[in-house]
């Protein structure tokens, strides 16, 4: 797989605020790459580079095998689609759609030419037979042919949504660039709409980067995904090993998984003997830990929940196995699975667990969990215990 475009060490500051800190990434050839972080990390920043609305202070962006870092977002052949699709209101969906390829003849043509483009974008739209047939064929790749003489008041957020990612393709651009497009959808309406984007780049094998702070829409929607954190690119995997993997502490705690155990590490060889402030201790691999500081972190779905009975009757824990104590305090049912918050002597964890399990209605139960499913990261987390469960971050 070849790469369609690259960030070279790219560098941007606005005043004393770095958005973008020596970013080295390479995006592939048909891949939708997720750039997640929250607000003010830099990711929207890095989107307005590729397209050409901010110039970086330092580094290249590298397009194909051309540095576009300079070029003028007119001469770069990437489509753009923002959160707000900006759509005319007084013109149909045709004329909307055909709008950014007639805009490339209006940006290339003298004062006259300009002015005719203007005056006759709606009759061009629907009778210049190369733009009717481009903008036809985009209508029926999006699926909304039936709305071309449509205006978008009389059309769903959907409908428009779709309008505006037609108007994006319709200048073939060789990336795509998404800056949180669904996050004005309902949940049912913004699910439908990923399967679709993801079903356009199997058809047309299009490269797309997608900006989100809602880490559910990257792992649901990306093949690889970028996490940014103060400006920094600070891991870049695909969903499964970005979650089941944080790069560091940081990552981990930006992924808000819930359980994040501080204690104090004794490392030997590979391998750490980890005695945690919750008042039992684990042996695990060291990871990047030296002797001191440490966080344990335990992903929600690797504890178990034993009712005291099942505890009594089940084998010895085995070597590396880890049993708690615990009270169940709270449930949040979520169909197929719930989200159980046990109370135990030194913490509180949090266990995601199959729903048609039994043991999580009891109220006094037993938390197992294996060390080897615990990943340990050098110092200490921002809060003690469970806190919050992992989802979105703001």
């Amino acid at each position: 797989m070849s790469n369609a475009l690259i960030f070279d060490n790219v560098s941007k500051r606005f005043g004393p605020t770095v958005a973008a800190d020596q970013v080295q990434l390479t995006v592939k050839e048909s891949e939708i790459f997720a750039l997640l972080g929250p607000s003010g990390s830099g990711k929207t920043t890095l989107l307005r580079i590729a397209a050409g609305f901010e110039f970086p202070d330092a580094g290249r962006v590298i397009l194909g095998d051309r540095d576009i870092t300079n070029l003028p977002p007119w001469d770069r052949p990437i489509g753009l689609m923002f959160q707000q699709y900006a759509l005319f209101p007084h013109l149909d969906v045709r004329t909307n759609v055909a709008y950014g390829l007639l805009a490339h003849r209006f940006r290339r043509g003298g004062l006259g030419q300009r002015l005719r483009l203007m005056l006759g974008l709606r009759r061009q739209a629907w009778e210049d037979p190369e733009v009717r047939r481009l903008t036809d064929e985009v209508l029926r790749l999006v699926e909304i042919p039936h709305l071309a003489d449509r205006r978008p008041a009389n059309l769903s957020g959907g409908q428009q949504q779709r309008v505006a990612l037609a108007r994006a393709l319709v200048t073939r651009p060789e990336v795509l660039l998404l800056d949180e497009p669904l996050s004005a959808l309902d949940a049912g309406l913004r699910e439908r709409v990923r399967a679709e984007l993801r079903a356009l780049k199997h058809k047309i094998g299009l490269t797309m980067i997608y900006v989100t702070h809602d880490q559910e829409e990257a792992f649901a929607l990306a093949d690889r995904v970028g996490v940014m954190l103060e400006g920094r690119l600070v891991q870049v995997a695909p969903p499964v090993e970005l979650y089941r993997r944080p790069a560091t502490l940081a990552v981990a705690e930006f992924l808000r998984l819930p359980n994040r155990l501080p204690g104090k590490a004794r490392v030997k060889g590979g391998g750490a003997a980890v005695a945690l402030d919750a008042g039992f201790e684990l042996v695990t691999d060291a990871g990047q830990c030296t002797d001191g500081p440490v966080t344990a972190v335990i992903h929600p779905e690797d504890i178990r929940v034993l009712s005291a009975a099942e505890a009594q009757a089940a084998e010895p824990p085995a070597a590396g196995c880890v049993r708690v104590p615990a009270t169940v305090v709270d449930t949040e049912f979520r169909g197929a699975q719930v989200m159980v918050t046990l109370a135990t002597p030194g913490a509180t964890l949090m266990a995601l667990v199959p729903s048609q399990e039994e043991a999580w209605r009891h109220r006094e139960v037993v938390a197992e969990f294996s060390a080897a499913a615990v990943l340990l990261y050098p110092g200490r987390a921002d809060s003690k215990g469970a806190g919050t469960e992992a989802g979105n971050h703001g």
